[in-house]
């Protein structure tokens, strides 16, 4: 006689993690305090702790409109509005690997954990990726809607090319680093790549 699927899930006490939340652009832009109960918008730390959320992505998504000299500061600037977020409120706790997570989760925290979309955002520069991961992202999209000089996007007529010599030695370091490969909005040829 086995247990219930519900009983079992109390017993594993799951972590619900979700990959992608677009919250920080609000957090910075519009002073956006998450954590209180919200009017409006679909993420606040008390709707997320009620519906069971345990982690988060928060998506530190740097619009194409920013480029070299912007893009990167304005990754720096989404990820000071998260950091501010688990700096001031003892319910979220920024996570950078499985176990903080799970440490988050038992103490009845929500885990926050960082995420890039848009590998302009680095503006063709590995050290600007070293310095993301020093402060806690773990995944980034090659690219968003636009493409980049060193990957294609998928909706980006003026660049669908894949990965170039460039684009390549990002993917290294990332994989080096531990970083997840985010290949949502890519070219197919960038998503094609067979050697790096």
């Amino acid at each position: 006689m086995g247990l219930s699927l519900g009983l079992l899930l109390v017993l594993q006490q799951p972590i619900i993690l979700d990959g992608h939340i677009d919250t920080p652009q609000r957090m910075l832009d519009m002073k956006t305090d998450i954590s209180a109960r919200l009017p409006d918008g679909h993420v606040d730390i008390p709707r997320m702790q009620e519906g069971g959320l345990s982690a988060a992505f928060f998506s530190i998504w740097v619009d194409a409109r920013y480029g070299p000299g912007s893009a990167f500061k304005r990754a720096l600037a989404l990820m000071d509005a998260v950091h501010a977020l688990v700096d001031t409120q003892p319910l979220a706790e920024l996570a950078t690997n499985a176990d903080e997570v799970r440490g988050a989760v038992k103490r009845g925290h929500v885990a926050v954990l960082l995420g890039v979309e848009g590998g302009h955002a680095i503006e063709n520069s590995l050290e600007k990726l070293d310095s993301l991961y020093g402060r806690g992202v773990r995944y980034m999209t090659l690219t968003w809607n636009n493409g980049n000089d060193w990957a294609g996007s998928s909706t980006d007529e003026l660049r669908h090319g894949g990965l170039t010599d460039l684009g390549k030695r990002v993917v290294r370091r990332m994989n080096e680093l531990g970083m997840l490969v985010d290949l949502s909005h890519v070219s197919d040829s960038t998503f094609c790549c067979r050697r790096l």
